[in-house]
């Protein structure tokens, strides 16, 4: 059966399952510290990475198990454990290169060789994390993959290894909340520049809990502004060739934010006269909403895409059943959509599990259509 070759909708650190990341973490310590409840340092004990392999509360601890439902509390637990987990392996890196250089003079202050070694232990560690993402990702077939990341910093020394560039292209999204204010989004914005620069990233995810928009954020003149801090955001990606913003939104009922962000989009537009795309605006996940040709007409104008993440969108209670996902709604009413996993490591899915959801609940034609839409955004976004 043919799938989808595009995964535009994961996070960097639920990309690898459960297993191969303690696998991963293998590469550089024999044991991990437990449980894990923020720093490593508040940890009690430590386990040996062969008995956590087959140890089911350290596998649930960093993963949701397909067909079983959490809140976000836990979701945000399982993303902290697998980043101080990291953490480790760069711990480990840094006590590695501080031996090494130890009875070597180095004209340079303690402080400064302290951060030089810390940044070449944390660039090693993830250049190597990101290709055991984008090795896992390339044998379920993956073409060309957007990972949304919030800090450019650790990936600066990131390439991509040989055997893996005639298989894969990787992009990055830096990500950043819809929380912050304007002043912080200003700042992050020159990170954004930097990243961009660099040539890995593309664009920007828009996460953090949704929740409905409050005054503030609808008031223009206040500094929570979200019409705002699209501007900012317009304003940077619309230099750059190939973009992408991606705007977490739609995730749980009775909020309405996709249509209000659409508005406030087309206001952006007209005020400034420019034309959207680009950049290229996907919708990540899009599952709540109020049907209308006010909604329909907006998605059309700024030719959205809207990225469809069924087991995650499950397991996080988004959803009570796969045949709430709207793929009918989107396909028969023309608006592109894209299977995604939302990182299918944490949601204990595959790329091609995600493909036999949307199959079972659309009709062949409308199947084919999700294949044709997805050949074309990989058409378009290798060239």
């Amino acid at each position: 059966m043919e799938q989808t070759k595009t995964e535009l909708h994961t996070h960097l650190m639920g990309i690898l399952p459960a297993e191969k990341f303690l696998g991963f973490l293998s590469q550089y310590t024999d044991c991990i510290y437990w449980p894990i409840d923020g720093p490593i340092s508040n940890a009690s004990q430590t386990i040996p990475i062969a008995s956590a392999l087959y140890d089911k509360e350290v596998l649930d601890s960093l993963r949701i198990q397909h067909g079983t439902q959490v809140d976000y509390l836990a979701l945000n637990n399982m993303y902290a454990t697998r980043t101080e987990l990291l953490k480790l392996a760069v711990h480990k890196v840094t006590t590695t290169i501080s031996e090494k250089l130890a009875d070597e003079h180095l004209d340079i202050a303690e402080d400064k060789k302290k951060k030089i070694i810390q940044q070449q232990a944390e660039q090693g560690v993830y250049n190597n994390y990101i290709n055991c993402c984008l090795e896992e990702l390339v044998s379920q077939g993956v073409k060309y993959v957007e990972i949304s990341y919030s800090n450019f910093k650790k990936t600066l020394g990131y390439s991509i290894r040989e055997d893996l560039k005639d298989k894969i292209t990787c992009k990055f999204l830096l990500s950043t909340d819809r929380s912050r204010s304007t002043r912080t989004l200003k700042q992050q914005v020159k990170d954004l520049r930097k990243a961009m620069d660099s040539g890995y990233f593309v664009g920007v995810d828009i996460m953090g809990l949704e929740v409905p928009f409050s005054e503030a954020d609808l008031d223009y003149n206040n500094s929570r502004s979200f019409q705002k801090k699209l501007e900012i955001l317009f304003d940077e990606l619309r230099q750059h060739d190939n973009t992408t913003l991606r705007i977490h939104s739609g995730e749980v009922p009775n909020t309405n934010n996709t249509i209000i962000t659409l508005q406030m989009i087309n206001q952006i537009a007209e005020t400034k006269g420019i034309v959207i795309p680009p950049p290229e605006i996907r919708i990540g996940h899009g599952i709540h909403f109020t049907p209308s040709k006010e909604y329909l007409n907006l998605l059309k104008k700024f030719q959205c895409v809207v990225e469809i993440n069924a087991s995650s969108n499950f397991g996080l209670k988004n959803i009570q059943d796969y045949q709430d996902i709207p793929y009918n709604y989107y396909l028969e009413n023309e608006i592109p959509i894209v299977l995604t996993t939302d990182g299918h490591g944490m949601y204990d899915t595959t790329i091609k599990q995600e493909n036999e959801i949307a199959k079972r609940h659309t009709t062949p034609e409308q199947y084919e259509t999700i294949l044709k839409i997805d050949d074309d955004i990989l058409e378009r976004k290798v060239k």
